[in-house]
């Protein structure tokens, strides 16, 4: 299973109004059915998508997802363009009571931003399930800043 990783345009803009602080902001995470179809150009706030997230309870699921640790704000010297980065394993998800399917990816938005801005979607080749008492680990994820 491969992602392909979407920054979206308003995390962009709200970059450049420096209304994101990426060292110290509450992001989350947040699971999408896998009949969410991204729009990185209309769909700029939680508002406009939350609709599409996995169902409340599901699989132990919490709407809103899961806080993330603080990122990292770091200008990548290599390629000269910031990058929002979470190091490490930074998130576990156990799925409880039952099993989590048709997870078509993962949202990551910004939760302290007053319109709770995305900032990207990472989309799965395929759709996601995780089984009953199974643990995923997140690790080592970047969002590039345009």
């Amino acid at each position: 299973m491969s992602f392909t990783k979407t920054v979206f345009a308003g995390f962009n803009v709200e970059c450049a109004k420096k209304k994101i602080d990426g060292n110290n902001d509450q992001f989350k995470l947040a699971f999408m059915s896998g009949e969410y179809v991204k729009d990185t150009t209309t769909q700029k706030f939680w508002s406009h998508i939350s609709g599409e997230e996995i169902a409340d309870g599901f699989g132990g699921y919490t709407v809103g997802g899961y806080n993330l640790p603080s990122g990292e704000v770091i200008h990548d010297t290599a390629n000269n363009r910031m990058k929002l980065y979470w190091s490490g394993e930074f998130l576990s998800v156990t799925a409880s009571g039952e099993d989590m399917t048709g997870i078509g990816g993962f949202v990551i938005y910004d939760d302290t931003h007053a319109d709770k801005v995305i900032v990207g979607y990472a989309e799965s080749s395929e759709d996601i399930s995780i089984a009953n008492g199974t643990t995923v680990n997140f690790s080592d994820m970047v969002f590039y800043i345009s």
